[in-house]
C-alpha cells in the first residue's frame, strides 16, 4: 500500500489521521483496502431508518451518519441485545409514561452496547434521536463503529408510529473515553451536543431527565446541566445502579476539565 503513494501523499495522508509519519502506512491501514475506504453505502439505510420527526430534527446529530461509508463498517457483525438494560430501558419508559412529569426531554447516556438495548427497550414510549458526533475510523479509540453496526443490526427493532412519543436523545458514554497520546491510535472522541435552553423554551419544555449509570454525569454535559438548572429547567435523574425511580436531582456544579469554556449553544 505504502508504494501506492508518492512522498507528498503520504504525508498528507497520514496528516489527515493525525498518527506518526515514522511508522508504516500499512501499520496505520490496519488492513483496510484504501483510503478513503468506501465500502458500502450505509449512510442512506441508516439516515432513513433513524430519521426523527420534524419536531425533534434539529436536536438530532448525523455526523456519524454523514461519515459511515468512508470506512469499513462489518454489517454481518452479529451484537446480542443486553437484556438487562433492554429491561431497565423498558422500565424507565414505564416510569415516565405513568408519571405527571409533563413536557420533558429525555436523555440516554450509556456505553455503547447498553445505551442501544436500553433505548429498544424504551422504544414504545420514546422516539430515539441521535446524538452520536465521533468519526468512525478503524484505528479510533472511541467505538464509533460498533455504534453504526448496532443500529444496522437492530434498526428494525427501533421502527416505530412517531405520534405521540417523547424524545430520548441517545449519547455514547464512551465518547469521552481516557485516552493518552498514542501514535497507533486515532484521537475520534466528542462532545454532547445538547438542546439549546431556546429550542426547549420554545417547546414548553422545563424538565430534562438524564437516565445513566451513576448519581454523577459526565463532564462534558455538566455544563450545560448548570445552565439548564440556572434557567428554571428542572432536572430529574434516573440511575439505573438503584431502585429509587425517577428522583428530582439537587444539582450542585463542580470543577471539570471544561468549566472554562464558554458554551456556545446555552450560555444565557
Amino acid at each position: 500500500m505504502e508504494k501506492q503513494f508518492s512522498e507528498e501523499e503520504k504525508i498528507v495522508f497520514l496528516n489527515y489521521l493525525r498518527l506518526d509519519k515514522e511508522l508504516p502506512i500499512e501499520l496505520h491501514l490496519n488492513n483496510t483496502v484504501e483510503f478513503p475506504a468506501i465500502q458500502f453505502d450505509t449512510k442512506s439505510i441508516l439516515i432513513k431508518a433513524f430519521l426523527p420527526s420534524e419536531e425533534w430534527l434539529q436536536w438530532s446529530n448525523y455526523y456519524l451518519m454523514q461519515t459511515s461509508n468512508r470506512f469499513e463498517i462489518n454489517i454481518s457483525n452479529h451484537h446480542p441485545i443486553d437484556s438487562q438494560f433492554y429491561n431497565y430501558g423498558e422500565k424507565f419508559a414505564q416510569i415516565v409514561e405513568k408519571s405527571e412529569i409533563g413536557n420533558s426531554v429525555c436523555i440516554a447516556d450509556f456505553p455503547t452496547e447498553q445505551l442501544i438495548a436500553f433505548a429498544v427497550g424504551a422504544k414504545n414510549v420514546f422516539e430515539p434521536i441521535l446524538g452520536f458526533d465521533s468519526l468512525p475510523h478503524p484505528l479510533g479509540i472511541t467505538s464509533s463503529t460498533t455504534i453504526l453496526e448496532m443500529l444496522y443490526q437492530w434498526k428494525e427493532e427501533f421502527k416505530t408510529e412517531h405520534t405521540q412519543k417523547l424524545p430520548l436523545l441517545l449519547l455514547d458514554a464512551n465518547r469521552l473515553v481516557h485516552y493518552t497520546d498514542n501514535p497507533t491510535q486515532f484521537d475520534n472522541r466528542s462532545t454532547a451536543k445538547l438542546p439549546t435552553i431556546e429550542s426547549l423554551k420554545q417547546r414548553n419544555i422545563l424538565t430534562i431527565i438524564y437516565a445513566t449509570n451513576s448519581d454523577n454525569d459526565i463532564d462534558d454535559v455538566h455544563e450545560d446541566f448548570c445552565y439548564y438548572v440556572n434557567a428554571g429547567i428542572s432536572l430529574l435523574w434516573f440511575n439505573t445502579q438503584n431502585n429509587k425511580g425517577i428522583i428530582e436531582k439537587e444539582y450542585i456544579k463542580r470543577s471539570t476539565m471544561f468549566s472554562k469554556r464558554i458554551s456556545f449553544i446555552n450560555k444565557v
